[in-house]
């Protein structure tokens, strides 16, 4: 099966300050939490890799992609691809050294405006990264953030490619608990102690992430916990407004005596 998916492939291109194309022979993501490059074989596409990202531009459709990477998780003994609303795909890639890298892709078309002619030609657009975006915030000492992307429903954070505001209202389309669920699987894929960074008090609405599900620019080598460790916690406030589920982001510093 694996002379089949080598087959599938063919030449992957980069556009270079130029203009022109260059091959690249993968996708590239940053996974933040090891702070390494992740890599994924795709099926004849073209783009570009930047800022800890790949764009993508491939005239094969969802459907392609998801039986493309569904045997690429069976040839790589890793999990079952998970697809959220037909365009949003969370993928396990395996790592050379034994780790496994939870990423996420999403198609989203409007990655084609301003990408040039080259990338119009092409039918559909899709962002491989990881899932942690920026935060916008008063508090320096926390800058980033893991958070489901697939999970929303607001066009103003749908990617890494976007930055969180605290004290902004976003729009989701799944429930705490799945937000829950979601941090529970990515710390336990880690190897993070799942109840040392998450705590949900859903008669309150609140979920409480801390590090290092959250952390700061000082801080990013998984290797020593103890570093710089940020002492915040970041709550994810959910509000029920009739039919939408919604949720603002607040930063609280450590109460005294933790």
């Amino acid at each position: 099966m694996k002379k089949i998916l080598v087959a599938t492939l063919v030449v992957v291109f980069l556009l270079s300050g130029c203009g022109k194309m260059q091959e690249i022979p993968e996708l590239q993501a940053q996974d933040t939490m090891y702070n390494e490059a992740v890599y994924l074989e795709f099926p004849r596409m073209a783009g570009g890799t930047r800022d800890g990202y790949t764009t993508v531009f491939s005239d094969i459709g969802l459907d392609g992609i998801k039986e493309y990477l569904t045997i690429y998780a069976q040839e790589n003994e890793t999990n079952q691809i998970e697809v959220v609303d037909e365009n949003k795909i969370v993928v396990e890639v395996p790592m050379e050294d034994g780790k496994k890298s939870l990423m996420y892709l999403t198609e989203q078309p409007e990655l084609k405006n301003g990408s040039g002619k080259e990338a119009e030609t092409y039918e559909h657009a899709y962002l491989f990264s990881g899932f942690e975006t920026k935060i916008n915030s008063k508090v320096k000492d926390v800058t980033h953030v893991i958070l489901p992307f697939h999970l929303m429903e607001d066009e103003n954070l749908e990617s890494p490619l976007d930055t969180v505001e605290v004290g902004k209202q976003y729009k989701v389309a799944y429930s705490m608990e799945q937000f829950r669920l979601f941090y529970k699987r990515y710390c336990e894929n880690y190897g993070v102690k799942y109840e040392e960074c998450v705590n949900m008090q859903p008669e309150m609405g609140r979920l409480e992430i801390q590090y290092p599900l959250i952390r700061s620019d000082a801080e990013r080598d998984l290797t020593n916990l103890d570093k710089n460790r940020i002492t915040q916690t970041l709550v994810m406030v959910f509000r029920q407004e009739g039919e939408q589920l919604t949720f603002t982001i607040e930063i609280e510093s450590a109460k005294r005596g933790e």
